[in-house]
């Protein structure tokens, strides 16, 4: 979060869009071996992935918070683009709490009200600025 205050304070886009992309490559590589279906041993840790304990709450929630504090920044430095990316990357990541919520045996409540809320109203202004009024 931190490197998203900086390039928000200094105006970095090009840093910004590299570590956006960064972000999403690793969210990927996430999904992708520290996913929902993965075959976990040692209490629970994933052997796929090293050092990911797997999609839990608190792993979500802050994946969710990372993921606005990288949206507030894009639309700061007005790379809509890149908003429109990250609104597309916290979707996945809701996606992976639902899915994470069917299964049994687990516990994972939903995201949190004032998150959603949050999430919504930056999808609105992302609309409006884009001229995409049937969205707004």
């Amino acid at each position: 979060v931190a490197a998203l205050r900086f390039c928000g304070e200094y105006k970095r886009r090009v840093e910004f869009r590299r570590l956006c992309d960064m972000m999403r490559m690793h969210l990927g590589n996430l999904s992708k071996f520290g996913g929902v279906g993965t075959v976990t041993f040692d209490a629970g840790r994933n052997n796929k992935v090293r050092g990911w304990e797997g999609w839990s709450a608190d792993s979500i929630e802050l994946h969710l918070q990372t993921r606005f504090a990288q949206l507030e920044t894009a639309s700061s430095l007005r790379l809509y683009t890149e908003g429109f990316r990250t609104v597309e990357d916290i979707y996945n990541i809701l996606q992976i709490s639902r899915t994470r919520r069917k299964l049994p045996g687990v516990n994972i409540p939903p995201p949190k009200a004032k998150i959603m809320a949050a999430y919504y109203e930056k999808l609105t202004n992302l609309f409006w600025v884009s001229e995409n009024y049937l969205f707004h």
